[in-house]
């Protein structure tokens, strides 16, 4: 739920969701570029904000977690492709969790992975400890970072890179899909462009989906997850971008979606001040100049901008009363 409301916030479209076992992932070929293993821990980097969390005395608790770890990063080196990439990380600070278990992962993968060095200027860190409890690690640990709260005042981390040798190309080969829109989705498209004067050019690159009666969904139509054939036991919840509400009187623009389409709208859109920007973010009613107008020719939804970056959706109406247009906020509550 937190991370579909991330993607709705930052209106990605290029992502899918699946809750899963990641253990258990029903998938056996290497089939992903990039992955990412943030994985559970003892979460002793957290501290500084729970400062009432209490950690067990004993090192059983690392010891669980160190299981469960190794366990995902030989799940994820399964699927990872041949010149891939991965990213372990953990909040705790604990060796058990963190080096000890790359050093393990490292051995099991007897030679087929390294950890590369990681690069952002700027960020304090510390270089991952190479000897635990008299025991030598791999020293290409190094490369990992440790992160102290009092570095760059943040939580504790620990982040490792690491890469799946290249032995060729891997068996998986991406496959275009090509964009088509069923006719239960067509008028709701239509309605939106006219409504909006949105051309047509600019999505025609996407493939628009109502998976149930919710709305549209809005994805790449080179959306490996749109082939039935692409990981067939896997049960996505979501596929891109959730786009268009339908189940309502007025089908409605998702703020996603606006953002998504900011730059390609012509009519019915709103500019605001700064002082307005953080009303609108609060849900408060806007009262709006005519020069903030563009082509607005009826009262309704539009899409809402501030400096040429595009916010989310509002409904511009006359107040009894008043010679100037209002528009109410539709800013997200879950923001």
């Amino acid at each position: 739920k937190a991370l579909g409301s991330s993607i709705r916030r930052l209106g990605l479209m290029n992502i899918n969701l699946t809750v899963n076992n990641a253990i258990g992932l029903p998938v056996a070929e290497p089939v992903f570029d990039k992955i990412l293993v943030d994985a559970p821990c003892s979460c002793e980097g957290t501290l500084r904000k729970s400062a009432n969390k209490v950690l067990p005395e004993s090192g059983s608790n690392s010891t669980f977690m160190s299981n469960i770890q190794l366990s995902l990063l030989k799940k994820a080196f399964a699927v990872l492709k041949p010149g891939g990439s991965m990213v372990y990380s953990t909040c705790t600070f604990s060796p058990e969790e963190n080096e000890m278990v790359l050093d393990k992962m490292l051995h099991f993968a007897e030679g087929e992975l390294t950890i590369e060095p990681i690069v952002l200027p700027g960020f304090e860190v510390s270089p991952g400890i190479t000897t635990w409890c008299g025991q030598q690690l791999d020293p290409c640990i190094r490369h990992a970072w440790r992160i102290w709260p009092h570095q760059n005042n943040t939580g504790g981390f620990f982040i490792a890179l690491l890469k799946k040798k290249d032995r060729g190309a891997s068996s998986v080969k991406s496959k275009a899909v090509y964009n088509s829109v069923d006719s239960s989705v067509a008028d709701y498209i239509a309605e939106m462009q006219q409504r909006f004067a949105i051309d047509a050019d600019p999505l025609r690159k996407w493939q628009f989906l109502m998976p149930g009666k919710r709305g549209i969904f809005v994805t790449n139509a080179d959306n490996l997850a749109l082939d039935p054939q692409f990981l067939p036991r896997v049960n996505f919840d979501s596929k891109g971008l959730f786009f268009l509400k339908t189940k309502i009187s007025y089908p409605k623009l998702s703020s996603g979606g606006a953002m998504l389409l900011g730059k390609h709208i012509k009519r019915h859109c709103v500019e605001l001040t700064a002082d307005q920007v953080e009303c609108y973010r609060q849900r408060e009613d806007v009262s709006l100049a005519n020069h903030q107008l563009i082509n607005c020719t009826s009262t309704g939804y539009v899409v809402v901008k501030y400096d040429n970056y595009y916010l989310g959706m509002g409904i511009l109406f006359w107040r009894e009363g008043v010679d100037h247009m209002t528009m109410r906020s539709l800013f997200p509550k879950y923001l």
